[in-house]
């Protein structure tokens, strides 16, 4: 019973994980952007997509930081 089994290349193997892994990229770089849109047009967080990321949030964090 000799079983002969045709060899996989490395292109076709790494096709496994290459095209899930660029479906994930994909998708975070739809979703972000609209995610981003979203949050600065609610009234909230106008005109910011990210309130911790404020002028006074720095200073606020650096001085506390340095006694």
């Amino acid at each position: 019973m000799h079983q002969t089994t045709k060899p996989v290349s490395t292109g076709q193997s790494m096709h496994k994980f290459v095209w899930p892994c660029l479906g994930i990229f994909a998708l975070f770089v739809i979703t972000v952007p609209i995610a981003i849109t979203r949050v600065s047009q609610m009234e909230k967080f106008k005109g910011a997509h990210v309130k911790s990321m404020t002028d006074e949030w720095k200073m606020s964090k650096s001085s506390s930081a340095h006694p």
